[in-house]
């Protein structure tokens, strides 16, 4: 299996950073590490009790088919699906037009001012930030959880901003103690909804940001091909930036169990590190994807695109529509625990095998595939701006992630939509002003080296 990721990873990405790549990295964190880990007995599957009686050498091997059938349907869906990518290309959120320091400055403080409305009605709604966090992650009661783009986008705008400050270079440091604090802020304002992911992909993308703009002389570090060698200052700031983003991930985990329930999750008790940082940053969909494999169609019967219907009615109308019905997750979740209110991700993969069988893998990663190639087509200038970079990484870490679901179906309508109709109010406010300083300016997409064949 890791052969083939290589070998899709050749064949599809243009640039270390693109769309296409994201989508390969965050589909092996999942996919392919985590078997490695349980490979080396580093940790066994999650959760215990759930594989206790279960013999998983089996199961694991035809789930670790089913992912390089993924991937090769995956790779098609890059080469072959060119129509498709183009036409969906539009709907990918991205900025089209670039933004002076002033500019992404004054963008930053009216996000910031709109996710504290938000954040604040919700406060003043559920009892507070502790009530918003109850209801969000403890009784998932909350309603209008649309509003929560704001301080999401927000948290990307104020890293957008350090990056740019940073790269203009000296007498710019405000700029970088706003983007500072804008960043800080509304993880803080997410976290209150719940949401402790606004942090970690925040702090990767920053760290990613700052070894794609090293300098203001960025162009030394646009790559050519496959040979982009990261200075060693870079691969310093990459290293640490990683390595916070996992401690930031993980001391929000626990911090949140603390606040919901005074304790730590008992899943992360007296455990090891390897348990602990796999349960804590969710790594754990291979696991669950293990047991819907196992048991999928032998025990139970699949569900016939039930979960995409679901999705959509999650996602219409916006309001209310996110409560309705259960997630994929929910659903594995509850096969085996029904008290469970948190479901098992299973990864967009396994949300198209519990519906379809093998047939659905093949559409969803051809599917996948088409998908990742219109973001790739879509946000092509991000080596050139780091707004356009921080937005990329928020729609696939956020939306995207691993390919085409019921996740992304529901998710859509409420997180990118919104940013896109936002970016588009940007860029027309951008361009206005551009024009009126120096005429119309449009960020070109630098050229970039084809996939290899």
């Amino acid at each position: 299996t890791s052969v083939v990721w290589v070998q899709v990873a050749r064949a599809t990405i243009r640039h270390p950073l693109d769309g296409v790549a994201l989508v390969l990295y965050f589909t092996a964190i999942q996919l392919i590490l985590r078997p490695l880990v349980l490979a080396l007995g580093l940790d066994t599957p999650f959760p215990t009790d759930v594989f206790a009686v279960r013999d998983v050498e089996g199961p694991m091997f035809r789930t670790l088919f089913l992912i390089s059938v993924w991937l090769l349907a995956f790779l098609a869906g890059v080469r072959f699906l060119g129509p498709v990518s183009a036409a969906v290309s539009r709907a990918i959120p991205t900025p089209r037009h670039e933004l002076t320091i002033h500019q992404l400055s004054t963008v930053a403080l009216a996000v910031t001012a709109l996710a504290t409305l938000a954040t604040g009605y919700a406060w003043s709604r559920y009892g507070g930030p502790f009530g918003l966090l109850e209801a969000s992650k403890g009784t998932r009661t909350v309603t209008g959880r649309p509003l929560r783009v704001f301080p999401f986008l927000g948290a990307f705008v104020g890293v957008a901003l350090t990056l740019r400050a940073r790269w203009s270079g000296r007498g710019q440091a405000r700029s970088v103690l706003l983007g500072a604090v804008v960043a800080v802020l509304n993880i803080g304002y997410s976290f209150s909804w719940g949401a402790r992911d606004s942090a970690v992909y925040a702090v990767v993308s920053l760290a990613l940001g700052l070894a794609l703009f090293p300098t203001r002389r960025w162009q030394s570090a646009i790559p050519n091909g496959w040979r982009w060698v990261f200075h060693r200052r870079q691969l310093r700031y990459l290293a640490l930036g990683l390595c916070f983003a996992v401690s930031v991930g993980f001391f929000l985990r626990t911090q949140r169990d603390i606040l919901l329930s005074g304790d730590l999750n008992v899943a992360l008790q007296d455990e090891s590190i390897a348990r602990q940082l796999a349960v804590g940053m969710n790594n754990t969909m291979f696991d669950a994807l293990v047991l819907v494999v196992d048991d999928w169609p032998e025990v139970y019967d699949y569900r016939g695109g039930a979960d995409f219907g679901t999705a959509i009615v999650r996602a219409v109308p916006l309001a209310g529509g996110q409560n309705t019905g259960e997630t994929p997750a929910v659903v594995v979740a509850r096969t085996y625990d029904p008290s469970r209110v948190n479901g098992w991700p299973i990864t967009a993969l396994g949300d198209w095998y519990l519906n379809f069988g093998l047939l659905g893998v093949v559409i969803g990663g051809l599917l996948s595939g088409a998908g990742a190639r219109a973001i790739q087509r879509a946000t092509s200038h991000f080596v050139s701006d780091p707004f356009a970079w921080v937005i990329l990484f928020a729609f696939v870490g956020r939306v995207y992630e691993m390919g085409v679901s019921p996740f992304l179906i529901s998710r859509y309508p409420t997180l990118a939509l919104p940013i896109l109709v936002i970016l588009v109010v940007v860029d027309e406010w951008a361009r206005v002003g551009n024009t009126r300083r120096s005429g119309h300016r449009i960020l070109a997409a630098p050229s970039m080296p084809e996939p290899r064949p």
